[in-house]
């Protein structure tokens, strides 16, 4: 079973659109577990720890972590949805990703 970084963006001002966000990610990583990838999301994973703690979110805040899960996963994969284009964090992502020699995948959510 291959272990996926999934790079959903996040960061925005609004929370209506932080949530969208939020639950996209979680529809994409239970499809992505449903045909059988072992899925690491950090939005799915810290989102709530953000809001609980009044975490800033942003990408200075997650960088040795994101980096740390990414040398540990065996691809990256960046879903297209609303922002992911102007993300700092996938934008990072993606270039930690290709430094550690791991593949890079683009996909929509109904894509899966």
């Amino acid at each position: 079973m291959k272990l996926i970084y999934l790079a959903t963006p996040y960061s925005t001002p609004d929370p209506a659109r932080r949530a969208f966000r939020f639950n996209a990610a979680c529809a994409v990583a239970y499809k992505a577990l449903k045909h059988g990838a072992a899925v690491y999301a950090p939005i799915v994973s810290w989102h709530q720890v953000k809001l609980m703690f009044d975490l800033k979110g942003d990408w200075e805040e997650w960088k040795d972590l994101d980096k740390e899960m990414i040398s540990r996963c065996d691809e990256l994969w960046v879903v297209k949805i609303n922002g992911w284009e102007k993300s700092k964090g996938i934008k990072n992502e993606i270039e930690l990703a290709q430094a550690f020699g791991k593949p890079v995948k683009y996909l929509r959510p109904e894509e899966l």
